[in-house]
């Protein structure tokens, strides 16, 4: 039987898993074979593309991240650091792709 928590370590191993691919996949496109087929939410063009798609899973990834220690929480003020941490570098991420999203 599958539990909670457990299904949320592997979808957070499944997220970190996609970054990876989508790394090595944006690397090989942008510096060897500039002409591969992809879907066009994942062409890459250049550099800053491939950064904007990383950010965007990196906010999931610590978002999933999250997840297993509200289920986990029992009450007290225990958690509240450590989601005020995570919510302030996910804010810092969105504005980062807010601001890089104006500049082009």
């Amino acid at each position: 039987m599958l539990y909670p928590g457990r299904a949320v370590e592997a979808i957070d191993v499944f997220l970190i898993a996609i970054t990876v691919y989508i790394t090595g996949l944006g690397l090989y496109a942008l510096f060897i074979e500039d002409s591969l087929s992809l879907r066009r939410w994942l062409e890459l063009h250049e550099l800053d593309d491939l950064e904007r798609n990383l950010v965007s899973l990196v906010i999931v990834v610590l978002a999933v991240l999250f997840l297993p220690q509200a289920m986990a929480w029992e009450g007290g003020h225990d958690i509240a650091g450590f989601g005020t941490a995570l919510a302030l570098i996910i804010a810092a991420l969105t504005f980062f792709l807010i601001r890089s999203g104006k500049q082009n």
